[in-house]
């Protein structure tokens, strides 16, 4: 019985353990892409440097699990410690070769999908012009899973400082930020529509600033 006592206290103390080490720390940054699926708050990218170089984010991406994590708000929680979670196995998952680098402007993100239960990340503009690979990434987050993704139509692209705004049918909209110079659309013009079920993608080249 004594063993039995023991062995359940050492047992307990191994998942405080366990979990406290589950626990993030991450480090401060800006111009982050910050997307809510259902009740997590998943936080990709960005950076805290006043002035960053292809170096320093080689050194971030040294460390996926800081690049690439979430929130649980289903629980309560003490805001002043706030319990962070890795996203399961970043380290072998999270195609940051891939993926837009902030020095061009890094990727913009938004929810999508049938059941608006994925996270889509478009490239940059400059990244797609030297880049061979797709404009669009995936995250399935309930089956923890990446994919590339081939829009039809018009080709996407991200921008730094640009806004997404997911509805309920799954079409996402990228609106305005840095010129479109590739495409020849202004910046006060661009309005993406994205599909992400049927994956189709239109501009839509009415003047955003005349409806304001």
């Amino acid at each position: 019985m004594k063993n039995f006592i023991l062995f359940s206290i050492s047992l307990c103390l191994l998942q405080v353990i366990i979990k406290v080490n589950a626990q993030l720390s991450p480090s401060y940054r800006k111009l982050h892409s910050a997307v809510l699926v259902e009740k997590k708050l998943y936080i990709f990218g960005g950076f805290g440097e006043l002035n960053l170089s292809p170096e320093n984010e080689t050194n971030y991406n040294k460390n996926p699990d800081d690049r690439f994590f979430y929130l649980d708000v289903s629980t309560s929680f003490d805001t002043s410690n706030l319990p962070w979670r890795p996203i399961p196995d970043n380290v072998n998952n999270l195609p940051l070769g891939s993926l837009a680098s902030i020095v061009t402007g890094g990727v913009a993100a938004s929810i999508g999908g049938v059941k608006n239960e994925t996270i889509f990340f478009f490239n940059n503009e400059r990244d797609n012009a030297i880049k061979s690979d797709p404009p669009v990434h995936s995250y399935n987050s309930p089956n923890n899973v990446w994919n590339t993704q081939s829009f039809s139509g018009v080709r996407p692209i991200g921008r730094n400082q640009m806004r997404v705004v997911t509805d309920y049918s799954g079409k996402t909209y990228l609106l305005t930020g840095f010129d479109f110079t590739v495409q020849g659309v202004k910046r006060s013009d661009g309005l993406f529509v994205c599909d992400t079920i049927n994956l189709n993608c239109a501009i839509k080249d009415a003047s955003v600033f005349s409806r304001l």
